[in-house]
C-alpha cells in the first residue's frame, strides 16, 4: 500500500493512506513524497490524486439526495475493505527524505565541519602542488593575513570553489567535513541544490568574511540558522539523524586517504624555488632592501594617497559599492591594510572585531591582545591595540588603529614577523599618508 508524507509549515507529517491524504483537504501546491519519487513534489503531479478529483456536481431533486449518501456510504466501505489503515510504528521502516528528524545546525557544529574541511583541502593542495611540481604562490607566507586573503590567491579560490560546489551539489548534499558531522545542505524546500545554486553559497561566503565576520555570525541569532550566504543562496544546513550513517563510514575514508596522501607529499621532492627566494629575504638583509632613499611610488585611490617603496606591492579592492574600501600594501614579510568605511562607527569596536576574527581563526594555535587604548596617530585622535599570535607554528605580531574622519570609518593593521617592524617597517607609507 501507498504511503504518503507531507511538508506543512516546514515540519513533515505522516503515512497517510490515499484515502487519509484525500480526506485532509490539502492544497494542491502542498509537497508530498511517497517511496519511490526521488523528491518532493507538489499534490497536484500526483497521477492518483487526479484520478480521485469528482466531475462536476450533477443537478439533482431532493428524491435522489437520500440515494446518493448511500452510494456514498458503500463507496466508503468498498475503499476502507481496499485499503485499510496503516499502522504508524512501520514508518521506521520507511526509507527516503526523512525531514521530521531534521534540525537546523547551529554555529558551533558548522565550525568544527569547517575545520575538517579546511584540514582536508590542506591535505590534498599539499599533496597535488608538490606532485605536479607547482611553483608556490609568492606571498604564499602572508596568504592568511586579514580577512581578505581569499584574494592573494586566484588558484585557491578556484579549488575552494570546486570543492565545495561539486560536494553539496552532489548526492552527498555535503563537504567530507559536513557529512562526518551529519549536516547536509538543502534549498528552502528541502531539496537537493544544485551546481549554480552551491556556486552562489561559496562566492556569498567571501562577503561573509569580507564583512568582519558578521555574515558568519548570524548563523547563530538567525531563525532557521542561516547565514548571510545561506540567505543569499536561499540554502539550509541541516542536522540529520538516519542519512548520516550511511554517508560517515565514506567521508572519514575520504577524509583518511587525503591525510595519507599529504604524508606521501613529504617523502616528494619538491619546487622550493619560490620558498628559498622568501626565505631569503630575513632580518639580516632587511637593512640593504630597506632604505629611507628607497625609490618612493606614488599612490592614490579614493582619496587616499601615500608612497611606498619600490619593492613593495599594493592591491586595491572596493569591498562594497560606494561604502566599504581596502587597500593593501605588503612586501614578503610586512603587510599593511587600510580598510574605510563611508559611515561613523565606533572606532573601539571595529578593533574588537577584528581581534575576535583573529582568536576565532581556526588555524591560529595562540593569540594574545593586548588593551585597546586612545594614541594621537598622523595628527588624528584614534585607538589601537597590539595583538601577536601564532600561525603554523610562526610568530606574528600585529598592531590595529581606527579612528574616524570626515564622516568615515578608518582601520589600520599592520602586520609582520618581527615586532621590531611595527615600528620601523612601515615608516615611508605612514609618513606620506593623507587623506582628504
Amino acid at each position: 500500500m501507498e504511503q504518503y508524507y507531507i511538508i506543512e509549515n516546514e515540519n513533515k507529517k505522516g503515512p497517510f493512506n490515499l484515502k487519509e491524504l484525500i480526506a485532509l483537504d490539502l492544497s494542491e501546491n502542498t509537497f508530498v513524497w511517497k517511496k519511490g519519487l526521488k523528491d518532493w513534489t507538489e499534490l497536484k503531479n500526483l497521477s492518483e490524486y487526479k484520478k480521485t478529483i469528482p466531475p462536476p456536481i450533477p443537478k439533482t431533486n431532493i428524491s435522489n439526495e437520500s440515494d446518493n449518501t448511500e452510494n456514498k456510504n458503500i463507496e466508503e466501505n468498498v475503499i476502507s475493505d481496499i485499503i485499510p489503515d496503516f499502522d504508524l510504528r512501520t514508518e521506521l521502516n520507511v526509507q527516503g527524505p526523512e525531514m521530521s528528524d531534521h534540525k537546523n545546525a547551529g554555529f558551533g557544529l558548522r565550525l568544527v565541519a569547517f575545520i575538517i574541511d579546511f584540514a582536508f583541502m590542506f591535505f590534498l593542495t599539499s599533496f597535488f602542488w608538490a606532485l605536479l611540481q607547482l611553483p608556490i604562490p609568492a606571498n604564499s607566507k602572508s596568504i592568511f593575513f586579514g580577512s581578505f586573503f581569499i584574494f592573494k590567491n586566484p588558484l585557491g579560490i578556484l579549488f575552494g570553489w570546486l570543492f565545495y560546489a561539486a560536494f553539496e551539489s552532489s548526492k552527498f548534499q555535503a563537504t567530507p567535513g559536513k557529512a562526518i558531522l551529519g549536516l547536509k545542505v538543502t534549498n528552502e524546500n528541502y531539496g537537493r541544490i544544485g551546481f549554480g545554486q552551491a556556486s552562489g553559497r561559496f562566492f556569498g561566503r567571501i562577503l561573509s568574511g569580507l564583512i568582519l565576520g558578521v555574515g558568519y555570525l548570524m548563523i547563530g541569532f538567525t531563525k532557521k540558522r542561516q547565514g548571510l550566504h545561506d540567505q543569499m543562496a536561499h540554502t539550509l544546513v541541516l542536522k540529520e539523524n538516519i542519512v548520516e550513517v550511511k554517508r560517515k563510514p565514506i567521508s572519514w575514508i575520504i577524509f583518511a586517504s587525503s591525510f595519507l596522501l599529504f604524508i606521501v607529499t613529504l617523502f616528494i621532492l619538491v619546487n622550493t624555488v619560490s620558498i628559498e627566494t622568501l626565505d631569503s629575504f630575513n632580518i639580516s638583509n632587511f637593512s640593504n632592501t630597506y632604505k629611507a632613499d628607497a625609490q618612493k611610488i606614488p599612490f592614490s585611490y579614493q582619496g587616499v594617497s601615500f608612497e611606498y617603496p619600490d619593492n613593495w606591492k599594493v592591491e586595491k579592492v572596493e569591498l562594497q559599492q560606494d561604502l566599504a574600501y581596502l587597500i593593501s600594501c605588503e612586501n614578503p614579510s610586512a603587510i599593511i591594510s587600510i580598510i574605510w568605511i563611508n559611515m561613523d562607527m565606533e572606532p573601539k569596536e571595529m578593533i574588537q572585531n577584528t581581534i575576535e576574527n583573529i582568536r576565532e581563526n581556526p588555524t591560529c594555535e595562540y593569540s594574545n591582545a593586548k588593551p585597546i587604548y586612545t594614541t594621537v596617530y598622523n595628527g588624528y585622535d584614534a585607538v589601537k591595540s597590539d595583538v601577536d599570535y601564532v600561525f603554523l607554528g610562526e610568530n606574528n605580531y600585529s598592531r590595529i588603529i581606527s579612528f574616524n574622519l570626515n564622516g568615515k570609518t578608518f582601520l589600520i593593521t599592520k602586520e609582520t614577523d618581527n615586532i621590531n617592524k611595527l615600528d620601523s617597517e612601515f615608516k615611508i607609507i605612514e609618513n606620506s599618508l593623507r587623506i582628504e
